[in-house]
């Protein structure tokens, strides 16, 4: 170690030795007045120095401190949001669920109010059997009767339709709105049913509101068809009186 090592060794030990007493020495009067000078000025440096870095690492600290805290308060915002949505989240689902099992329950009770007046309407349906007197074209009331018996209903409809322009008569709306029921319309047979209740003819009346309850059943109109049927008990000489008393029991 040459002479200018060991002289900048000494101001360290007295800068940052561990020797308590450093400061003392800094102050003595026997240090050489170059040394007191150079350790002064050192010892400034490294004041100035540390105070720079003291408020640097303040600063700093600061800037950490306001970051943390910032972040600390979105976290909160975002979970009172979070909260919130969630909190919306949970209502909404419950509305849609009721909903839901409302939607559910009305098809339910609807479809077994539909299946129960299909029930009826299977056991207490049954087509009038045609049945016509001779008018003097009996190839043609002998072909429509043929097919209206065998089932045959759309080509009997046909025919039933060129009648009633020749001749509008109940018989012919009777059996019509009959094979209008067996091919599902029934919204067209009621059509023919309430023209023959208009007429009021007397051999087709009651059958004409017989099969206007019928239809009404197959609609699933409970209760336009219970109104129909009230009318003929209300005498116990009309055309299906038992079969309707029997049913307004039921339904």
């Amino acid at each position: 170690m040459n002479n200018l090592e060991k002289y900048d060794q000494e101001i360290d030990d007295v800068l940052f030795g561990s020797d308590n007493n450093s400061k003392e020495i800094l102050q003595s009067s026997e240090l050489q007045d170059e040394l007191k000078s150079e350790l002064n000025f050192r010892k400034n440096l490294v004041e100035d120095f540390e105070s720079k870095e003291v408020q640097e690492l303040r600063a700093r600290l600061t800037v950490i401190q306001d970051e943390y805290l910032n972040e600390e308060q979105t976290q909160v915002e975002d979970k009172d949001e979070s909260v919130g949505s969630n909190n919306w989240t949970k209502i909404l689902g419950i509305i849609f669920g009721l909903v839901i099992l409302s939607s559910i329950a009305y098809y339910v009770l609807q479809s077994t109010g539909e299946e129960t007046n299909q029930n009826y309407y299977a056991s207490y349906y049954e087509p009038l059997k045609m049945e016509v007197s001779e008018r003097g074209e009996e190839d043609n009331l002998s072909s429509i009767q043929e097919l209206y018996n065998t089932k045959n209903y759309k080509p009997a409809i046909s025919k039933l339709d060129e009648l009633i322009k020749e001749d509008d008569n109940s018989v012919w709306r009777i059996y019509r709105g009959i094979s209008l029921l067996e091919i599902d319309k029934p919204e067209a047979a009621l059509s023919d049913f309430e023209k023959v209740n208009q007429s009021k003819s007397v051999l087709w009346n009651d059958q004409a509101i017989w099969y206007t309850a019928m239809a009404y059943l197959k609609i699933g109109n409970t209760a336009a068809a219970k109104t129909a049927l009230q009318k003929l008990t209300s005498s116990s000489d009309s055309d299906h009186y038992k079969d309707a008393i029997e049913l307004l029991k039921e339904i």
